[in-house]
Formats: C-alpha cells, structure tokens, sequence
C-alpha cells in the first residue's frame, strides 16, 4: 500500500497522468476586473460629484446657474407693481461720466430747433414787458383750441393707464416764484445753475452768488432741503432737476432715472419719489434726457402730471428733437426753453465767449435763459460777469419772470 501511495500520479503503465485545464468564468478574467473596477470609479465619481452639486447649488435645488429657463415674455404695463416708493439706487453717476455728457452738448445743433418762446417780429420790447403781469398775480386762463387747429405734435391722444388724481391749482407754481418786475426796456437774462446738491461745497458757492439766480437740484443730492431753504432766503428761485434717460445708455444719470421703457405707472411714481424729496420748487427741468425727451408719450405723461399738479417746465433741450416744449405748449401748461449753455468746454475763455452768445440773445429778443454747472471755472466767470452785467444794460431775473412774461405776452 505504502508503495502503492507513492506512486500516485502515475498511470498503471507507469506514465504521468495530465489533467485537462478547465478555462476561467468570464467574470474572473483580468480584463473585466479591471474594467469593473475602472467604471465603479466612474460612477463613484460621478454619483459624488451630482451629490456635491446639489448639495453646494445656491437654490437647493440643483438648477445649473447656466441652465436655460424659458421666460415668459409680458408686456411691462400690466405688471404689479410693489405699492410705495421706489427705493433710491445707491450707486450714482460717476464724474467722469458726467463731464463727458456735458461735452457732448457742444456737438447739439440749437440753431436747428424752432423757438417756441421767441416772439413775433415786429413786436417792440417794452410792449412785451409792459404786458407782464404783476408779479405773483394770477394770468387770464388760456382760451380753449378748437380741436381742428391743435398743434401737430405727434402725441396719441389715447387715454392715460393711470388716474392722474385731482386737478390742483393751475398757478399753484407762483406761490414758489420770486416776485420781481422788469425794468422796461431791459433785456432779461435767467441764469440757471444745474447738478446742486451733491457737490456741497460748489453748490453752496452757486448759492452765495448774487439774487435772483434760478438754482436746480438733483434728487438724489444731499441735504437738500436745507441747501434750498437757504438758497430761497437767499432770494434764488428753485427747480427739481430731474434726470431722465439720455441716448448713450452707458451714462448714469443717477438714480430713479425717468425711462420710457418703466410703463406709466413707474414712470409718475418716480416723478412722484423725486417731488418729494423736497419742497419749495416751482418746477422741473431735465437732467441729461436726450432720450425720454425725444418721446412724445413720455413726456406727455410727465407733463400731464406736472400740470395737474400746478408745476412749470424747463427744456434743458439736450437734443434737437426735443418734443418737451412742443408738448407743453399743446397741453397750455407754463414752461420755458434753454437757449444757451454756458460751459460745454469747461474753460474761463470758452464759459466768457457763451455769455456774449447770451447778450446777444437777450438783446434780440428781450430775454435769454442759459445753463450752466457749478464748476470752479463756472462759478468765477459767472460771478465776475454779474458786476457789471446791470451796467452792460441786462436785469438779471428768475426763470419765471420770463414764463410771466411769455403767459402775459401774445404768440403767433
């Protein structure tokens, strides 16, 4: 038995016995371990990976920031609107961005936009002064336009989307008025000083200047009502300068910027925000606005409101195709046109060649408005020029001696 053991393995021949190899399942073979073991890693990976993204997404709901959500289209006048007043936008406009708005002006071609406020030639000077009622006396109400001979102004005569509310008193704007009457015979300038209220210390320079000034405020300035109280008691007449959008879209005007694009309800609830920053106005004027002014619709519905509200307007005419005065002549509410910037170029040899523009203009038709901003340079001209400017034969005057004056005075 013992040599029978030892022998095992072998055949009875004697010759070794070969077992036949049996191949592996498919499922231990090297090449699918490693493939399992790779695609395990993957989908480890990949379920990782979604984990963390859901978990880390900022809605928590796992929406890829770039994803596209199809959003529906609604035209802007029939969203709601939250009730109260817009808040005001921190971020302003910067300097920069201003004083290259204010060159740009230099480029408007004034000589190619009619004069409503010009009168007609072969009236005399001291006919039409003699005609300006007493100041703060209330003019004859305007007569009604027969309705085919409205002025063509381009403005649709549907109804407005929001109720304007109670007409106010139509001359509401001359308790504000400084009380002045014009020297017969002399021309009148207005100077109106914009942009006060957020550089303090250049605008209290402006209000230092001589009376009667007509001085405009932004309304997101700083300390407004205390610099306007002042400048009242200082005998200067006050406007909201009011911004509005340009055509260059890159300028920030500032905050609650009036926009065409807002709807109606906006757009009168930032006029709304920016009339009540404060008191004491007799009106608005535009700041920048060389494209809310160019709209018909827009500026009928400010207008409208300003009217209804007993308030003035001043075209700052930033663009030719200004349609603020023409809408304000066709809705017979008070208002008054721009005739001259005084520092496009920002240089005392430049601001001084504008202030002759202004002579001559106020020479040929008896007044002239002219713009300026309280620049260094602005306020040494323009305050050197009003020491003489009485002797020179010009009575300096607020703008609405001369609105008085166009209310008072027959135009073709």
């Amino acid at each position: 038995m013992a040599k029978a053991s030892q022998k095992k393995g072998k055949g009875t021949s004697g010759a070794r016995i070969r077992h036949a190899a049996h191949p592996l399942p498919w499922f231990r073979t090297t090449r699918f371990l490693y493939s399992a073991v790779v695609g395990g890693v993957l989908v480890i990976g990949i379920v990782v990976g979604t984990g963390l993204g859901l978990w880390l997404s900022p809605s928590g709901t796992g929406t890829s920031p770039q994803s596209t959500v199809p959003i529906r289209q609604s035209d802007i006048d029939d969203v709601t609107l939250p009730k109260g007043p817009p808040l005001p936008v921190i971020v302003q406009g910067s300097e920069t961005a201003k004083r290259l708005y204010e060159e740009s002006l230099a480029n408007q071609p004034e000589a190619l936009r009619p004069n409503p406020n010009e009168a007609p030639a072969q009236a005399a000077k001291p006919d039409l002064i003699a005609a300006l009622p007493a100041p703060l006396a209330l003019p004859d109400p305007e007569p009604a336009t027969p309705e085919n001979s409205k002025p063509e102004t381009g403005i649709s005569d549907a109804p407005a989307v929001v109720d304007p509310g109670p007409m106010a008193d139509p001359n509401t704007w001359l308790a504000n008025a400084v009380p002045l009457t014009p020297d017969p015979g002399m021309p009148m300038i207005a100077l109106i000083f914009d942009d006060l209220g957020i550089d303090q210390a250049h605008s209290r320079q402006a209000i230092n200047l001589p009376a009667p000034l007509t001085l405009a405020f932004l309304t997101y300035g700083h300390h407004l009502q205390e610099m306007v109280t002042a400048a009242r008691q200082r005998g200067h007449e006050i406007l909201v300068h009011f911004p509005m959008a340009p055509l260059d879209l890159s300028v920030d005007p500032g905050p609650n910027a009036l926009q065409r694009e807002l709807g109606p309800q906006e757009i009168l609830r930032r006029l709304d925000w920016g009339l009540s920053q404060f008191s004491g106005y007799i009106g608005i004027n535009n700041h920048m606005g060389s494209r809310f002014t160019a709209d018909s619709e827009g500026m009928r519905l400010v207008l409208s409101e300003l009217k209804r509200r007993g308030l003035i307007f001043v075209d700052s005419v930033t663009t030719s195709g200004s349609k603020g005065y023409s809408t304000a002549a066709a809705l017979g509410m008070p208002y008054a046109v721009r005739d001259v910037f005084l520092d496009n170029t920002i240089d005392p040899d430049a601001i001084r060649k504008q202030l002759s523009r202004v002579e001559d203009t106020a020479r040929r038709q008896g007044y002239a408005i002219a713009i300026g901003h309280p620049h260094p340079e602005t306020l040494a001209v323009v305050s050197e020029w009003m020491k003489t400017a009485r002797a020179q034969g010009f009575q300096l005057v607020p703008v609405s001696t001369i609105i008085r004056l166009q209310q008072g005075s027959p135009r073709s």
